[in-house]
């Protein structure tokens, strides 16, 4: 599957799903979350299980992984994870990132694999990623830079990446959720940006970056026709989250209450930030000077509640994808 690319510029706040809608009305058998199930988080484990649900490994795709506890009673921690390919490479001016590179020095850079952006735990932001993860060049017309020293004598130094996601504004019950991502670049390394003396903000998801691609990809597995969800059943969500439990099934009284399960796919989702730009490094650098971000209140907490006996309308809320009209997501980004 292939992504949509967007050309956006919307700054608004990102979608969120309404409680009350991610609720269904069957119960799920440990036999059901066998066909979710993997024994850890990894990028690889979890696209073995897309693949067993139809993925083909081409182009990207996201899905929602939840950990739970060892003794499989509640979920420990929720997790998005990115799979497959960005088509295409992307160029951007060395001199964005670079003042001290020559006009005609271009980056060019390729994303074969996007597991190679690890997410934090409970967040739809990734981990600051170096450039060596991912194939790059720096080129003038025909000629590559490959030498380091030429290239740091150009002006031209090291540089990292990261994604910041959140829900697409377009969701749908037939053809599950999707994401929209960004991919940033930062003009100072991976560790840099990790080294919380260095840089004590580049933790938050909203800290500043130079855009270098941003588009849509599905999260999977999601319902479809072809091959619905657990058979078809009402769970409570269009898509279903990869499962590592803390210990066998069998070991475990059983799973745990899925509404639970539910609600950590929910509040992961809704951890998006819309991502913040600027064109070049010096621009990104006066951000980082004066930020501008505030802390989302924590909202990690998932209670046991009943499953609902019918499926419930969702509550009207700017930018809340709020209740379901024949199979699809409608969502209602009017202002109050």
């Amino acid at each position: 599957m292939s992504i949509v690319y967007s050309n956006s510029r919307d700054n608004g706040n990102m979608p969120e799903i309404d409680r009350l809608l991610f609720q269904g009305t069957e119960q799920l058998t440990p036999e059901d979350w066998r066909s979710v199930e993997t024994p850890d988080l990894s990028s690889r484990s979890v696209g073995q299980v897309l693949m067993r649900h139809g993925w083909n490994g081409k182009g990207a795709a996201a899905a929602v992984a939840v950990k739970l506890q060892p003794d499989n009673t509640s979920p420990e921690t929720a997790r998005l994870v990115l799979l497959g390919e960005w088509e295409g490479a992307i160029k951007i001016q060395a001199k964005k990132l670079f003042t001290g590179a020559d006009s005609d020095t271009l980056l060019e850079i390729k994303l074969p694999d996007l597991a190679v952006f690890r997410f934090v735990d409970d967040q739809l932001c990734s981990r600051y990623t170096p450039q060596e993860a991912v194939p790059y060049q720096f080129t003038q017309g025909e000629k590559i830079l490959a030498d380091e020293e030429d290239r740091m004598a150009q002006g031209i130094g090291d540089f990292s990446l990261r994604v910041v996601a959140g829900l697409s504004k377009t969701c749908g019950v037939k053809y599950g959720l999707w994401l929209h991502i960004s991919v940033l670049l930062f003009h100072l390394t991976a560790e840099n940006m990790e080294d919380r003396e260095v840089m004590p903000l580049g933790g938050h998801p909203a800290w500043p970056g130079i855009k270098l691609v941003e588009g849509q990809i599905p999260i999977l597995p999601g319902a479809g026709k072809k091959k619905p969800l657990f058979g078809g059943k009402d769970w409570g969500a269009p898509i279903s989250p990869i499962v590592a439990p803390g210990v066998p099934w069998e070991a475990a009284p059983g799973p745990p209450e899925q509404q639970e399960i539910i609600e950590a796919c929910r509040q992961l989702l809704n951890t998006g930030t819309m991502a913040d730009t600027a064109a070049t490094a010096d621009a990104v650098t006066k951000k980082w000077d004066r930020p501008q971000i505030t802390d989302r209140p924590a909202e990690k907490e998932w209670p046991s509640r009943p499953m609902a006996k019918e499926k419930p309308k969702g509550k009207k809320g700017k930018n809340r994808i709020m209740n379901r009209m024949d199979g699809i997501l409608i969502l209602d980004s009017r202002p109050q």
